[in-house]
């Protein structure tokens, strides 16, 4: 088995033509127009970049039934209201699904990366809580088909006051948590969103931290296949100069430079909206998003899949450093070892000596 391996992409250069959609799910030939790999696993980010106005968005497979969309809430000041989707390029047709909602082309997909030789299996399930556990981590069960793989979820705030909502894995103590920017106008039936990777144990549960039981979720959206791993962060970066690619070095955070990383780019901007990007060391790529302006309080986000260099450096970016807000989520482990199903993901360092000295 080849090991998975990721492509970064600037966004702007695989944005994908929306012009000719209509409303429902439209076929995107992305292996054919953007020659994205039959296979891949895609990062896509979801914009709507409408001023006042909510868009209906999402990703699925070629010849999925999923009804796999946010109704993402309106953009302010500027900028795209925007969340990371992870969507599989269909192996033989070299096509996803997007949808459209029938109001205008006033939104983007743009793809700013891609895994290859990895599985991924895509889903849309809500994972709610029950009164009197607002506020506290919780146990739920995201996907008992499919123990110890890594779950990809999208967490929604979809109330007019902000709301912290996050997942993790089961008994960790990370706090997390994203302080998400609230809807407008209140009442809009619509949401703001990020994309965030965690781990299922061994019954297909996380935990999830939730401020209101009935307009805010976490939804699971698919999992990795059994030759990735993932370990979990939530530790704060920081960029301190404005609108310059800043080097940030991640060695002390992961198990050994060169690993792939998964951070979230936000900002705290109550009146501007920013860029905001991540890049392996040294490539020079504009990989940027420019995200609406948040609230008070309250961050807009938008996550990507980063490589650190041989020396565990990625390069960040936003307009202005003194508005950040950045985690590193976790860290990915692709391995050609494969286990049976049921059985751990992959094999984490550790597993494979103690597989080695028969333990």
């Amino acid at each position: 088995m080849t090991v998975p391996a990721y492509t970064q992409l600037v966004p702007n250069d695989y944005s994908i033509d929306v012009s000719g959609f209509s409303v429902g799910w439209n076929e995107a030939p992305i292996f054919d127009d953007l020659t994205i790999p039959k296979s891949a696993l895609v990062d896509l980010a979801a914009i709507n970049l409408r001023g006042s106005a909510n868009c209906i968005m999402g990703p699925r497979i070629d010849g999925s039934a999923l009804a796999r969309y946010l109704n993402m809430n309106e953009a302010e000041a500027g900028g795209g209201n925007a969340t990371l989707w992870r969507v599989r390029c269909h192996p033989t047709t070299g096509i996803i699904e997007l949808y459209d909602d029938g109001v205008d082309s006033d939104y983007a997909y743009k793809i700013v990366g891609y895994w290859e030789n990895i599985d991924y299996i895509e889903a849309m399930t809500k994972i709610a809580i029950d009164v009197g556990d607002e506020n506290v981590w919780t146990i739920r069960t995201a996907a008992a088909g499919y123990p110890n793989r890594v779950g990809t979820f999208q967490c929604v705030n979809e109330r007019a006051p902000n709301e912290e909502v996050g997942v993790r894995e089961v008994g960790s103590g990370l706090g997390r948590l994203v302080n998400l920017h609230e809807v407008e106008p209140a009442g809009a039936n619509a949401v703001n969103a990020y994309g965030i990777c965690a781990k299922l144990d061994g019954s297909g549960d996380v935990e999830v931290f939730i401020d209101d039981f009935d307009q805010v979720f976490v939804y699971y959206t698919g999992a990795f296949g059994p030759n990735m791993d993932y370990a979990e962060l939530w530790q704060t970066l920081g960029i301190s100069a404005s609108a310059t690619w800043e080097n940030e070095d991640l060695t002390t955070y992961i198990d050994e430079d060169g690993r792939t990383v998964e951070e979230l780019l936000g900002h705290t901007s109550i009146g501007v909206e920013m860029s905001m990007g991540a890049r392996k060391n040294g490539t020079g790529l504009a990989r940027l998003i420019l995200v609406h302006e948040a609230e008070p309080t309250q961050k807009a986000v938008i996550t990507m899949t980063v490589e650190t260099d041989g020396a565990g450096i990625i390069e960040h970016y936003i307009t202005d450093g003194a508005e950040d807000w950045c985690r590193l989520a976790g860290y990915f482990i692709p391995s050609e070892l494969s286990v049976a199903e049921g059985a751990r993901g992959t094999q984490s360092l550790l597993n494979m000596l103690l597989l080695a000295e028969g333990g």
